[in-house]
């Protein structure tokens, strides 16, 4: 849809889904050190950190670079699409 206000929206709704992956990462992780079971061993498991970091990264460079309000690359829209495809690819 675009605008200033749903940029806004969907910083903060990708910022909490973004948390609660983290948060469940978390989980995963401590369970499988209470079991003493091996951590990462298979596609699953690497397919999903790699998820993660990518969000991350996503979101560190739309809210630095791409925020509305502050964002020093705003308006570049080749960077906007790469945003976009990149964030469609790692969902």
């Amino acid at each position: 849809v675009g605008g200033a206000t749903n940029t806004r929206y969907h910083g903060y709704i990708m910022g909490l889904a973004t948390f609660l992956a983290a948060f469940a990462f978390y989980v995963i992780y401590t369970n499988k050190e209470i079991n003493n079971r091996p951590h990462f061993t298979s596609y699953h498991g690497k397919l999903g950190v790699a998820v993660l970091l990518g969000y991350f990264g996503l979101g560190l460079f739309g809210y630095f670079a791409l925020s509305p309000d502050w964002g020093f690359l705003r308006t570049n829209q080749t960077l906007r699409f790469i945003h976009k495809i990149s964030g469609r690819i790692f969902t």
